[in-house]
């Protein structure tokens, strides 16, 4: 501290709000993916050779681009910010991984901009971009499209890769979050949890830490330091360490399942948790967490537990390709238009998309008559993960209808469940999720839809739903939304209609019911979506779905045996 206050008459570090205090708010996400069998293969590969700049292309060096996950993850994002009405800009620092980029989406491309294409064709470039609809995609070698470029009509950036200066993330952040930028800024960083992205992000946190000891904080303080090139043999082998270990722990994996499958099945048997021994349903959790904790194979060094059987049914859709048109085609649904629509809300909201369809399809649950910690019971496990219960506890116990403080704590504890789904590294604090207004309000009116939803097609059976006894060694976990007298539904929060992504998930949701111990879901006779955000209705007779259908997803999607 000392040495700070020394120095501070010396060293100034320009701050960007300092200066620039009129521009609209920067949103950062790390966007962790899981890598498959496959990824983790190449992966291992470039490690066991050594080659950090093959490691560093992680899930991005499948032969087949469809099979990425990062490949996956960045084409939803272009899809919501489609949604969103914006434009996207993605940067990596491989020309190899900007071609699978391009491959990925197809016509929606622009660029790419590299070190070879002249001045004149870049603007070139960046003008048809700017004329260019919602969801179209400039994409750019970072070192080269990184610097120089103004590019306001984007609002979404998505960086491939974590690099080894924060500084040229930094420049390549500012191509869209300048001057003349009238929307927050959403910056996606692809990241793969057990690799080289976790390394790289960790060694960088050090030096800022470290950096932050010296002078104050600042967007400045990132350009002073990075990773040098003598630092990569250390990379390289403490990765091969971390590899040689898990390999020695995987036999222990099957162990931790069981026992975290135990602790999702207090009670009644249907993922609730019942407080029998009078402690309330936040202790009872808590306790069974606790014994787990002491009966199971120790956590690795990020906190994580993982295992090698069975994937989630979102996952699982990614990975499987559909026929044209889908499974279970959009199409066939009847859509029935409820009154009020997408108009009547604001079109801006300051938290990103999925927290807030999250937190509408808690609360919902919530108001139609499940307790608070039924409601947010994927939310509560997430909080266990990173050691935050306390937080989850304060927030829920202040949860009590639709005011604004219920609709924020809502949010904020939305924004536990990926700490659950994807795991700690990729959390991000509560604390700093801090909704406005005009987000309050649409998650105000959108709960508000959905009760009004279920009192027209109610009365709620179940809520929170989950398949004991209908997953499989390929589909081991997923949860469905609600149960009606004959209908299984799905909240699609969304500006856009349902896609075949989307239908296959309810489709596979009913098949896994039917193989479950629930007797209830063999009263279902129609799959619905309901979608608050667009106040509409997608509704399917299951009798309209064809048996070579039925046959194929439960056969080759989900893994259940003839």
């Amino acid at each position: 501290m000392r040495f700070k206050e020394l120095v501070a008459p010396v060293y100034y570090r320009r701050k960007r709000e300092d200066v620039l205090s009129e521009l609209p708010e920067l949103i950062e996400n790390e966007d962790w993916c899981s890598l498959s069998p496959e990824e983790e293969l190449a992966y291992e590969d470039a490690i066991q050779s050594k080659n950090i700049m093959a490691a560093r292309r992680v899930s991005w060096n499948v032969g087949d681009v469809r099979r990425s996950t990062k490949a996956r993850r960045l084409c939803e994002i272009v899809r919501e910010s489609k949604e969103d009405g914006r434009k996207v800009l993605v940067f990596s620092y491989f020309l190899d991984t900007l071609n699978k980029v391009i491959q990925s989406l197809g016509e929606n491309c622009y660029g790419p901009i590299n070190g070879s294409v002249s001045p004149q064709r870049r603007q070139q470039v960046i003008d048809e971009f700017d004329k260019a609809p919602a969801g179209s995609v400039l994409v750019s070698q970072i070192q080269s499209g990184g610097t120089g470029l103004n590019i306001q009509s984007a609002s979404v950036v998505i960086i491939c890769e974590p690099q080894f200066k924060p500084s040229v993330e930094n420049q390549a952040v500012a191509r869209a979050y300048r001057m003349g930028q009238v929307r927050n800024v959403m910056v996606h960083r692809l990241l793969c949890l057990d690799s080289i992205d976790e390394r790289i992000v960790e060694i960088l946190e050090d030096k800022q830490r470290i950096f932050d000891a010296f002078a104050d904080e600042s967007l400045a303080a990132k350009e002073g330091f990075g990773i040098e090139e003598k630092e990569y043999s250390n990379i390289i082998e403490k990765e091969i360490e971390r590899i040689n270990a898990r390999r020695d722990a995987n036999v222990a994996g099957v162990l931790i399942e069981t026992n975290v499958a135990k602790a999702t099945s207090i009670g009644d048997g249907k993922g609730s948790f019942v407080a029998d021994s009078g402690k309330g349903p936040s202790a009872a959790f808590s306790d069974e967490m606790s014994h787990i904790e002491k009966t199971v194979v120790p956590k690795g060094e990020d906190g994580l537990r993982s295992t090698s059987k069975g994937v989630s049914v979102t996952r699982r859709i990614r990975e499987y390709p559909q026929p044209r048109g889908g499974f279970l085609n959009p199409k066939l649904f009847e859509v029935v238009q409820l009154d009020g629509g997408i108009s009547e809300l604001a079109s801006y909201e300051n938290v990103v998309p999925g927290v807030v369809g999250i937190a509408v399809d808690y609360m919902v649950r919530f108001c139609a008559g499940s307790s608070v910690f039924d409601s947010f019971a994927i939310s509560r496990k997430g909080a266990f993960c990173v050691g935050k219960v306390d937080l989850f506890n304060k927030l829920a116990s202040e949860i009590a209808g639709l005011d604004d403080k219920s609709i924020a704590n809502a949010i904020k504890l939305a924004g536990f469940d990926v700490a659950y789904r994807m795991g700690p590294r990729a959390y991000r604090p509560v604390e700093e999720i801090k909704p406005d207004s005009q987000t309050l309000e649409n998650v105000r009116i959108m709960v508000k839809r959905g009760c009004a939803f279920l009192n027209e097609c109610g009365p709620k059976i179940l809520d929170g739903l989950t398949f004991e006894g209908g997953y499989t060694d390929i589909v081991s976990n997923g949860d469905g939304d609600f149960l009606t007298p004959d209908t299984l539904w799905d909240f699609k929060v969304s500006k856009n209609p349902p896609n075949s992504r989307q239908t296959l998930q309810l489709l596979m949701y009913w098949r896994m019911g039917l193989h479950s111990t629930h007797t209830e879901y063999q009263q279902v006779r129609q799959l619905g979506i309901f979608n608050p955000r667009m106040n509409r209705i997608y509704r399917l007779p299951v009798g309209c779905i064809s048996e070579e259908i039925i046959a194929e997803v439960e056969k080759d999607v989900i893994g259940y045996r003839a």
